[in-house]
């Protein structure tokens, strides 16, 4: 075994075929693809209620193809989110990013970073409620930067609104 394994890696041996794919695999990729299609192309109503669907079918105690493709789906949507929403971001497409980040935090509340990434891209789309909804989340979550609140350029019509002014009061200097 420790021979063909060398062998493998030194290059002696052609690579075997993967074993085809079991009807369960076949099903769970197939139901994973159009989750990830529906999580992506729905509305926030629909949305919402497809995350909870997808963290109820995640929780099932027993294995099975709903429970793996939602685990798959919620991991892949956030990460995705989160890639394709700072690439956004950096692109200067604020409402296409703020999109992109509302469906991080969909998938993860807690998750400060993608709120105050959230209250950056609504503050770039001129969204100022918006704007300082997300930013209250982020620092409700543990987001603690106060300098980098501070020198956001984006948030400059923010800092005028008194709930800005109680968002960072409510970070510990």
């Amino acid at each position: 075994m420790t021979a063909s394994a060398m062998e493998f890696l030194s290059g002696g041996l052609p690579p075997e075929p993967p074993p085809p794919a079991s009807p369960a695999q076949k099903k769970t990729a197939e139901r994973y693809a159009r989750l990830t299609e529906e999580i992506t192309g729905s509305d926030d109503a629909a949305r919402r209620l497809l995350v909870q669907t997808l963290r109820r079918d995640a929780q099932r105690p027993e294995d099975g193809i709903n429970r793996r493709a939602a685990r798959r789906v919620l991991t892949g949507s956030f990460i995705s989110s989160i890639e394709q929403g700072s690439g956004l971001l950096a692109a200067n497409k604020y409402p296409e990013a703020a999109r992109l980040w509302e469906l991080a935090v969909l998938l993860r509340p807690a998750y400060a970073e993608g709120w105050y990434s959230l209250a950056v891209s609504e503050a770039g789309a001129h969204q100022k409620r918006r704007a300082l909804e997300a930013l209250e989340q982020a620092i409700a979550n543990g987001f603690r930067d106060r300098d980098r609140i501070a020198g956001e350029a984006l948030s400059e019509p923010l800092r005028g609104e008194p709930r800005y002014a109680a968002a960072m009061a409510g970070i510990a200097k």
